[in-house]
């Protein structure tokens, strides 16, 4: 038992190294830090230019308040969430989820959460078309992977320094990986963008934004494997 019991301390003992996840930001777009109407300065966000978001209560992807973009006069929009982000985990997870009205005509549209770093546009998963999303770390579109309309579409965007490289997600899984156009160790802010320039008539709403920092996956699952090994051993 005295073997058993030193080796659980230890791998404890050893755990706060691991760089478990640090949430950088989070919002779902709650009363009362968010109140119904335009986004504006709420919640750490200032509108840059064009169109503003609105705060909507009347439709959500969890809690009560998501954002709306909606109306023929929508061509573009950007609003802004100053950072840094940084964290001493190797990799920023950034997720966000969008809902595309099935109705609306999403031909030469573009919707997307990204984000710079120092000197340069690290990258952004957006919705391309009302067809795709894809990985765009520049100027290219790449992976691109299709989507539904009318379904809340969750897209992920993880950024790993150790490696310089960037992963995107839809739904959950992988659509590929590339490397940062230039070297970065933090981001400095992100940007919800939107552009429809042929002036059609569409809605479409964001919710559940977040930043974290996280850990390698196979970091936990390491120690895990340890205590189990430990317990193991000391059954025998």
């Amino acid at each position: 038992m005295r073997f058993l019991t030193t080796f659980c301390a230890l791998a404890a003992a050893s755990a706060p190294t691991l760089g478990f996840a640090a949430v950088l930001y989070s919002t779902s777009f709650e009363a009362p830090e968010f109140t119904a109407g335009p986004l504006g300065s709420q919640g750490g966000w200032a509108p840059s230019f064009g169109t503003d978001p609105t705060v909507t209560a009347a439709f959500s992807r969890t809690g009560d308040q998501s954002l709306v973009v909606s109306g023929a006069d929508a061509e573009f929009g950007q609003s802004e969430l100053a950072g840094p982000f940084s964290t001493t985990a190797p990799q920023i997870s950034i997720k966000y989820s969008v809902y595309l009205d099935e109705t609306s005509n999403w031909s030469n549209t573009f919707i997307t959460w990204g984000f710079s770093a120092p000197g340069t546009f690290l990258g952004q998963i957006p919705i391309r078309d009302g067809s795709n999303a894809v990985l765009r770390p520049a100027d290219e579109d790449l992976f691109p992977t299709a989507i539904d309309l009318g379904a809340w579409i969750d897209l992920e965007l993880v950024f790993d320094f150790p490696s310089q490289t960037q992963e995107g997600f839809v739904n959950g899984a992988s659509i590929g990986s590339t490397a940062f156009p230039m070297p970065a160790t933090e981001l400095t802010g992100g940007q919800l963008f939107f552009t429809n320039f042929d002036g059609n008539d569409i809605t479409f709403y964001v919710d559940d934004m977040s930043i974290t920092g996280v850990p390698e996956p196979s970091t936990g699952i390491l120690v895990a494997g340890l205590v189990a090994l430990g317990v193991v051993v000391r059954r025998r």
